[in-house]
């Protein structure tokens, strides 16, 4: 069972069929050269300067399998260097945790003064069905919220997305991305 879920369902997402958004990330993050992906799942990077990390015993074999740089850690406790990353990426993963202000602090500790930090979120605003039949979603997010999870743990935004999905053949708000940067204070 759980297989399905991480073969098929995260192998579904469509973000990266958008050239725009993957032209975006590319920018943004090239100048980059150790970028921490947290809450990886089904890693296509192809990117050696890419550290996945996953909770998921399962998702950091397959992972390993394919040759991507992949470690099995909690988001909570991330066991890398502080200010190792020059960028981090967390896809997908803020709508899964209970405590997301555990996960900002590693973030923070791991990422150097004015790291690089891309963080997607999902909502429900426009598809409340959509949202919620992934069993493990615990919350949706705003282009509000998820501004003002990142501003308390002392990042600021450069620049903030709308994603949109298809679902029973109808476009609709899917989330948000996020292309922000660590404050030194």
């Amino acid at each position: 069972m759980r297989e399905y879920y991480f073969d098929k369902h995260l192998s579904e997402h469509t973000l990266f069929d958008n050239k725009n958004i993957v032209e975006k990330l590319q920018t943004y993050l090239k100048e980059c050269s150790v970028i921490i992906d947290i809450g990886c799942g089904n890693m296509n990077w192809n990117d050696k300067r890419i550290i996945g990390i996953d909770s998921d015993d399962y998702v950091v074999r397959k992972n390993l399998i394919k040759g991507e740089n992949c470690i099995c850690a909690s988001s909570e406790n991330i066991p890398l260097k502080q200010g190792m990353a020059d960028g981090v990426i967390c896809f997908d993963l803020f709508e899964h945790l209970l405590f997301p202000k555990n996960t900002m602090l590693e973030i923070y500790r791991i990422l150097k003064p004015k790291g690089k930090f891309v963080v997607k979120v999902s909502t429900d605003i426009e598809n409340r069905e959509w949202f919620w039949n992934d069993y493990t979603h615990i919350r949706p997010f705003t282009h509000y919220s998820i501004e003002l999870l990142i501003r308390d743990y002392h990042f600021h935004t450069i620049e903030l997305l709308r994603c949109y999905e298809k679902y029973e053949g109808k476009e609709f708000l899917e989330g948000f991305l996020l292309f922000g940067e660590k404050e030194c204070i």
